[in-house]
């Protein structure tokens, strides 16, 4: 992965971020959780938030898969992601990257999260292309606007299945 960010992030980094997004996630987290909660059991699965900024939803996505179970947080802020680190559970893993260039094994998620901004098909073709093979095997995927006011789910497969 190259040093520089390819693609195009909607919102300036400023002081007060970091703040902004963990209010942000809190006060999303009751739909959120209740959202997760509509897919039943998610013990052992492999989630990917993409663009999780400080945290994201990785907490929440840790308690619902468990032990067994792991979380990848994928921001290209290098201070969201030492913040994040610094409290987060054992079945999570911070890593540097964007959408648009990422070394994350296609197929591999069980669930798939990313701001709504970052699914829609004006993308370039080939960040779209990349992120489709995520959760090309994923049994879903979780999508909220970048105002955080909507989720969406769409069940993409069934999970283990092609």
């Amino acid at each position: 992965m190259s040093a520089t960010y390819s693609g195009n992030y909607p919102i300036e980094r400023r002081a007060g971020e970091i703040e902004r997004l963990n209010i942000q996630s809190k006060a999303m987290a009751p739909d959120t959780l209740a959202m997760l909660g509509r897919f039943g059991p998610m013990e052992g699965w492999a989630c990917l938030d993409v663009g999780c900024g400080p945290g994201g939803i990785t907490d929440l996505l840790s308690a619902r898969v468990g032990r067994a179970g792991r979380v990848i947080g994928l921001d290209m802020d290098e201070e969201f992601l030492e913040y994040a680190r610094r409290s987060a559970p054992t079945n999570v893993e911070f890593r540097r990257g964007d959408a648009y260039d990422a070394d994350l094994p296609a197929g591999s998620f069980d669930l798939v999260h990313m701001p709504l901004s970052q699914a829609l098909p004006e993308v370039p073709i080939d960040c779209y292309r990349r992120r489709r093979a995520w959760y090309d095997r994923a049994a879903l995927l979780l999508y909220k606007n970048q105002t955080g006011q909507r989720l969406t789910a769409i069940r993409h497969t069934q999970r283990g299945t092609g």
